[in-house]
Formats: structure tokens, sequence, C-alpha cells
């Protein structure tokens, strides 16, 4: 009982001891409910339940999305399975085999982000409703892409954010940039010609510039800065 996990409980070494995956415990085979039934005990580490969620971040200003939890090494989950996310929302998962669909929060639910960072990481649990208890958790991450006020703060965060050139504004939809402005992403951020050093994010004020006429500023610029 003095170990939390599964992986915690395996790697202590101790013979005697699995883990009781709907029950959330370490103990005796013969101490976990039901342990003869497939992947209800696990008695290796790589028998501990396994799970990858996509997507696992969503912008603070999406709500009520579905997050595709793929588990692996789980019993029968036929009693239900709950979806608990930090302690914003606890709501009933969709079980699909081995796939399980949960909501993110409702907007009243998604929580504020500190000002001094771009997101903030919560725990996603998956409860038994036959026993109430977690048997897996991964971390589920809100991000906001208008935290970056500059071009390659924005471009170059860890998550999915767009500038739009004309305003100056780092956004998780590119949509919102409009047509004439267009957007600059990471995969953008450099020129087709690195030897200049710079960036596509210089130009957010001059994207109609015809490409000789940018070669030729760019030029002047480098030899006005070498003299």
């Amino acid at each position: 009982e003095q170990y939390t996990s599964c992986r915690e409980c395996l790697s202590s070494g101790d013979p005697y001891c699995g883990w009781c995956v709907l029950h959330n415990m370490c103990s005796r085979r013969d101490k976990c409910e039901r342990a003869s039934e497939l992947h209800r005990f696990a008695a290796s580490i790589k028998q501990c339940v396994r799970a990858v969620m996509q997507p696992n971040s969503i912008s603070v200003s999406e709500y009520s999305l579905p997050l595709s939890l793929l588990v692996s090494e789980v019993p029968d989950l036929s009693a239900g399975v709950t979806c608990a996310i930090g302690n914003l929302t606890e709501v009933e998962g969709k079980v699909l085999g081995s796939q399980i669909i949960c909501m993110s929060p409702a907007a009243k639910d998604v929580p504020a982000i500190p000002v001094d960072q771009d997101w903030y990481g919560l725990e996603l649990q998956l409860k038994s409703r036959e026993t109430g208890k977690t048997f897996v958790s991964t971390e589920f991450r809100f991000y906001n892409c208008s935290a970056h006020q500059l071009c390659l703060s924005c471009v170059n965060s860890a998550f999915p954010c767009h500038w739009c050139k004309y305003r100056n504004l780092c956004t998780h939809d590119p949509s919102t940039c409009s047509f004439q402005e267009g957007r600059v992403n990471v995969s953008e951020k450099r020129l087709v010609y690195p030897s200049y050093g710079s960036t596509r994010c210089c130009f957010g004020h001059r994207p109609f510039l015809p490409f000789t006429k940018v070669l030729l500023w760019l030029e002047t610029s480098c030899k006005s800065k070498a003299e």
C-alpha cells in the first residue's frame, strides 16, 4: 500500500506484489478482486495500463472538444468510465473498444493561465465506474497563443500558434488572419535564403513587395550594416 502507481509497485522487487488495476493499489494477487480476469492484475511493468491522448493540448479559447485516449493493457470497462480533468470537471467517458472519448471543459470551467506563461497543465484521470478508482492518468495542457507579443516568440512556441502579420497578433486559429495579410507559422519562419540570417517575421509590413524588390532591400540593408 506504500506504492501509489503501477510502475512504483512493480519496480519494488517484491515477488509477491502486483498491481490491482481497477482498484488502483499494490497488493498480492489473492487480495485483488477478480484478479484472474484479463488485465485485472499486472505482474510486470509492461502490463501497466498506458494511455495516449490526441489532442494532448488545446487553446484556452476552445471549449467542449472531444479528446481521444487510446488505452492499452486495460481490463473490461463495460461498467463505464469517468473522465476527470484536474478538479475542473468530471464527465462520463465514451468507451469504444480501446478508445475512450472524453470532452474537454466547457467555457466556464477553463482555467486562467498565469500571465507569465503560455500554458497550464492538468492531470486527466480515467476512473472506473465499477470501483470509483483511477486506473490511468496523463497530462493535459491548455495553451494561450495570445500571450506571445512578438512574431518569433509566437512561431517558436511549443504549440500550434500562428502570427497574423498586419495586426501583430498571435493566434491558434490561422483563419482569423485575413487572406490578404497571410500568416507565419513555424514552418515558414526562415527565408528560402538562410544566408541572410533573417526571418519572415521581419517582413510583416512588406507582404506585397515584389520578390526582386525584397532582394534589393535585403542587399541594400546588408551593405548599409557592413559600412
